[in-house]
């Protein structure tokens, strides 16, 4: 969801709250009233928020995480690019956020053009997302259900519009699941990897219907999150096993 909004630019050059600040008004700085989902890192903790107004200083932003004065902060683009910045201004969910680097202005104004279509995976530029970006890791399992067979898999990753889970080599020719997450609900999605092949080590299951922001987004900040190399923990009581054909380590 992105475009023009009608709405109160900000000054970003200062970053003045909104109750102040004309700094921008005296530079005649241009400013722009956007809708842009983006991924933010604070302190450790990572969320959705959307950046509703940008100029070449810096943007404003909704977001659900304790930003104070100061802090630095960094911000995932659906591009894949990352923009760092420091905290200006935080009120009641909305922070104004000052570039680190000039040049990132540019870079969230690109993530307004239209997304590109989708290339094969075997083409996809190194910081390419078979399910898009900002992609999130949290320690949680999905129950898939596929013709006779069910199972359950570490999620690796995971976005908006669908996860990264270990190779469905074990699943034969299946390509539209069911997935259920604990805490985020059931979703039929396909699997998108045409490389889901045995040296394949992931693969790539897209939603049918993308997860509501708000609902992934307060699912995100109440499930714990996983380093990069971290193994995701067994659910409690939950023995490994396998049912159907589905490999043994998935349970």
């Amino acid at each position: 969801m992105n475009g023009l909004q009608s709405e109160d630019a900000m000054t970003t050059e200062g970053q003045d709250s909104p109750e102040g600040g004309t700094a921008d008004r005296r530079t005649g700085a241009r400013q722009i009233s956007v809708l842009i989902n983006a991924g933010i890192v604070h302190r450790g903790d990572d969320a959705l928020c959307r950046i509703r107004n940008l100029s070449a200083g810096g943007v404003m932003i909704e977001c659900p995480l304790p930003l104070a004065v100061d802090d630095p902060v960094e911000l995932h683009l659906r591009s894949g690019s990352h923009v760092r910045g420091t905290v200006r201004w935080a009120k009641e969910g909305q922070a104004g956020v000052a570039f680190d680097d000039p040049a990132s202005a540019a870079l969230v104004g690109a993530t307004q053009q239209p997304a590109p279509k989708r290339v094969s995976i075997r083409r996809q530029p190194e910081s390419a997302s078979p399910i898009g970006h900002p992609v999130f890791r949290r320690n949680c399992w999905a129950h898939l259900s596929a013709g006779n067979m069910k199972g359950r898999t570490p999620v690796l990753q995971i976005s908006p519009a669908g996860i990264i889970v270990e190779n469905c080599v074990e699943w034969g020719g299946e390509r539209l699941f069911s997935v259920t997450i604990e805490g985020l609900g059931r979703y039929s999605a396909r699997l998108d990897n045409p490389l889901c092949v045995e040296d394949a080590e992931t693969a790539a299951l897209i939603f049918v219907e993308p997860v509501l922001y708000r609902t992934f987004n307060e699912w995100l900040i109440a499930t714990p999150r996983r380093a990069e190399n971290e193994p995701a923990v067994l659910p409690e009581g939950a023995v490994a096993r396998p049912e159907g054909t589905v490999r043994a380590d998935w349970i």
